[in-house]
């Protein structure tokens, strides 16, 4: 929400999460993340998105009650991975949320170059990776960019690290054949033009990203967002903040809104600018397609719900996967599919058997057997018509 009597306004075009119905759960995760950040209202979170997943540690979200310290934790895991082993908490855990957040201690490059010469020995860990709050310049996102390539990185926040161009330019190269990596955030980065230009440019090539911070960025910036991104079809949530020095111009904001009308995949986007009512046309339109976007999602969610609760194969493995587990018999999805599936077909036959009656007016046979009999053989004569 935004607050008016702050200079940092933001207008969001993001909905209540709530309503939503994701394809998937990482899409669904993401998007709830992007509803707690606030720029301008009550809820600050200077390091983005700050959805609780994986890993003991996870939960956490202030440095200040972390156990152990930042540095006594890398080093922790560092053990781990470069023993080619999934890091554990004290407990035994395996972690898939690796959070090193700066606070009160903070990682700087040579931190990161041990980091990136552990992971580079292992080939196992699988999950999200947070360094946000720290000193990291370009040169220790390049060693962390390099090192995880070949991991299974679902998630990367490097928001409000002292990043520039050579950050953009090499992630933009990164995300051209990356496969893996669903969220990635750049929150409070100045990566200048030519480090944003490469950045909006992968969006041609990749098709895995569902989220992406782009942090900081002028009109040129906004302009190649326009470019590129018409190009995607797997973006769904985008944040962008307007440099207070440079307004954006009409013409960026016209390349972007063009984009965006034939756009059919973004569900939300969120600014923050300091133009506010420079921008108010610009985000009352985003604001009506993303809305647009999310009914037609939600349309196509329910559709595909409703399609596999009927589809004998699909209802087939979900009996399979439930029998398999003790105490699952009470959860067996019979009532859904009866509903589902025969509900519909008996509700034809019904209606058939009336205008059946009505035009044959023999009363001597309508009675229960005949019109049981009836059902049933309507039944079995559309049963390949409906199911197959």
């Amino acid at each position: 929400m935004a607050d008016t009597s702050n200079p940092d306004i933001e207008i969001s075009a993001i909905s209540d999460a709530h309503q939503l119905t994701a394809e998937n759960e990482e899409s669904r995760e993401i998007f709830e993340e992007g509803q707690t950040r606030e720029f301008g209202g009550s809820e600050v979170l200077e390091d983005g998105p700050s959805k609780e997943t994986g890993g003991a540690r996870s939960s956490v979200l202030s440095t200040q009650n972390i156990t152990p310290i930042l540095q006594d934790r890398l080093k922790h895991d560092m053990v781990f991975l470069a023993n080619n082993q999934v890091p554990r908490d004290s407990s035994g855990l395996k972690l898939d949320c690796l959070d090193y957040r700066g606070g009160n201690e903070i990682l700087t490059d040579e931190d990161a170059l041990a980091l990136a010469q552990a992971f580079k020995k292992n080939t196992v860990y699988a999950g999200e990776l947070l360094l946000s709050r720290n000193a990291l310049t370009d040169q220790g996102v390049l060693f962390v960019c390099d090192s995880t390539a070949h991991l299974n990185i679902t998630k990367l926040d490097l928001s409000n690290n002292p990043l520039k161009a050579r950050a953009g330019i090499q992630f933009g190269e990164f995300l051209k054949s990356n496969k893996t990596l669903k969220g990635l955030y750049f929150h409070g980065a100045h990566m200048e033009k030519d480090g944003v230009q490469r950045l909006c440019e992968s969006l041609m090539y990749n098709d895995v990203l569902v989220a992406l911070d782009l942090g900081v960025i002028q009109s040129t910036g906004l302009q190649a967002l326009g470019k590129y991104l018409k190009k995607n079809s797997t973006l769904k949530h985008l944040w962008i903040e307007e440099d207070p020095r440079f307004k954006w111009t009409t013409e960026a904001k016209g390349k972007l809104l063009e984009t965006l009308r034939e756009n059919s995949t973004l569900l939300s986007m969120t600014t923050k600018t300091t133009f506010h009512e420079a921008h108010v046309d610009l985000m009352g339109e985003v604001n009506a397609i993303c809305e647009y976007n999310r009914e037609q999602y939600l349309k196509i969610a329910e559709r595909g719900d409703r399609g596999q609760n009927i589809d004998p194969l699909v209802y087939g493995l979900k009996l399979k996967k439930l029998s398999e587990h003790r105490g699952s018999a009470q959860n067996l999805p019979v009532r859904s599919y009866l509903r589902n599936a025969i509900g519909p077909l008996i509700i034809d036959a019904i209606v058939e058997l009336d205008r059946y009656r009505r035009k044959e007016g023999a009363e001597e046979e309508n009675n229960a057997v005949n019109n049981v009999r009836f059902i049933a053989k309507y039944l079995i004569e559309r049963k390949h018509e409906k199911f197959q």
